[in-house]
């Protein structure tokens, strides 16, 4: 039987049954013929990674209205994806010329993580996502990397979503590198901030060639992996950023094994 925390692909039976994987969305205004049309959602990548990763995206719009508390009960992961930047007031700092934000997705993403976190849920940050992660945890972010702190990388280079700007090398033993299978791989890098003093708990496990954090692991948490580039765009062409995917899609799955798990025992001694 399909239980309220899994979702049926279309035209599948019960037995295709997905873990959920909720996932912030960001707010932007669409130009139609009848004007401007503010709408919600998400790049169409991420959902098609996360299906293929075998979980099934449940999109969160940024409201006054709250998330439903069931809703949160019966999610076994969280993504939280690229998008724009984030309020540089919450690590104390004004914002900069180019700081674009939005405190209803701030807000969101944080409710999000707490829950996340507190039900030791597998969680994949992404671009806007990872620097999400390190605020929320008491980091901070270098706000604008171009005049802040240039280098040789170029960390925006409007080459295409799918650009091979620059290696990343990953810490030997570290849980990212084992995912991947790699401590060196080629990523695309679509960002004009980046990681500064990192979050409580936070350890940093990848680099761009001039030295800047762009992977993290959550210290003593079986899952949770923050990168800056996007893995989205690039899962059907590189097995290692595949396999950041399948991972997380296995961590996702293990995780409602478990809650089920303890759905059935908790049901058993009830009705002893």
């Amino acid at each position: 039987m399909m239980t309220a925390a899994s979702a049926p692909l279309p035209g599948s039976d019960e037995g295709s049954a997905l873990p959920l994987v909720l996932v912030a969305c960001t707010v932007t205004t669409r130009t139609v013929p009848a004007g401007e049309m503010p709408t919600a959602g998400i790049n169409r990548a991420y959902v098609d990674a996360l299906l293929a990763a075998g979980v099934f995206p449940v999109l969160i719009p940024p409201t006054e209205a709250g998330i439903p508390a069931a809703l949160l009960e019966c999610a076994d992961g969280l993504l939280l994806p690229g998008g724009i930047d984030v309020d540089p007031g919450q690590y104390g700092e004004a914002p900069h010329p180019t700081t674009v934000s939005d405190p209803r997705l701030d807000a969101l993403e944080r409710v999000l993580l707490e829950r996340a976190l507190e039900r030791d849920r597998p969680v994949l940050a992404i671009c806007r996502g990872v620097q999400s992660l390190n605020v929320a945890l008491g980091g901070s972010l270098v706000q604008d990397l171009g005049s802040l702190r240039p280098g040789p990388v170029d960390h925006q280079p409007e080459r295409g979503r799918d650009f091979l700007a620059h290696p990343l090398r990953l810490e030997p033993g570290s849980r990212l590198a084992g995912v991947l299978g790699t401590t060196s791989v080629d990523i695309n890098s679509l960002h004009h901030q980046g990681l500064a003093r990192l979050g409580a708990g936070l350890r940093a496990v990848g680099w761009a060639d001039d030295g800047l954090v762009e992977a993290v692991e959550l210290a003593d948490r079986p899952f949770v992996i923050g990168v800056q580039f996007h893995p989205e765009e690039l899962w059907r062409t590189s097995d290692p950023v595949a396999r950041l995917f399948a991972a997380f899609g296995a961590a996702v799955r293990q995780a409602a094994s478990e809650r089920e798990r303890v759905a059935v025992a908790g049901a058993a001694a009830t009705n002893r």
